[in-house]
């Protein structure tokens, strides 16, 4: 399962990055960033984790976090999968480009529902 890249990608990380409400909010971005990455696709050929690792990279920019460096992101995801801070940042620049494109904005509506948080 594609969600199952976006939760090995965060577990990978030093667990005092993301607090608990962030890791939440990041990790539902990423799993909304990483069906944009199976439709369209954006790094087809690339090791899912790889993808992955962009995806929640480029989910802690869109909620304004910044709480992780693409050095920590792509460090963390090679301890699993070679990849490189290059791969991370040019799937991470489509990412961006294509949630604009659908979304009309960079910033995610992120709606909380009964403790569920939502992407739209």
């Amino acid at each position: 399962m594609r969600a199952n890249a976006i939760e090995q990608v965060l577990e990978t990380l030093d667990t005092d990055v993301l607090d608990g409400g962030a890791y939440l909010q990041c990790r539902d971005v990423a799993r909304h960033l990483m069906e944009i990455a199976d439709e369209v696709p954006i790094g087809a050929g690339t090791p899912r984790l790889t993808v992955a690792a962009a995806a929640v990279y480029r989910a802690d920019r869109v909620l304004g976090g910044e709480f992780l460096t693409m050095q920590q992101v792509a460090d963390a995801v090679s301890a699993i999968v070679e990849t490189s801070k290059d791969k991370i940042n040019r799937y991470s620049a489509e990412l961006r480009e294509e949630y604009r494109e659908r979304a009309k904005t960079d910033a995610p509506s992120v709606l909380r529902d009964r403790g569920r948080i939502t992407v739209q």
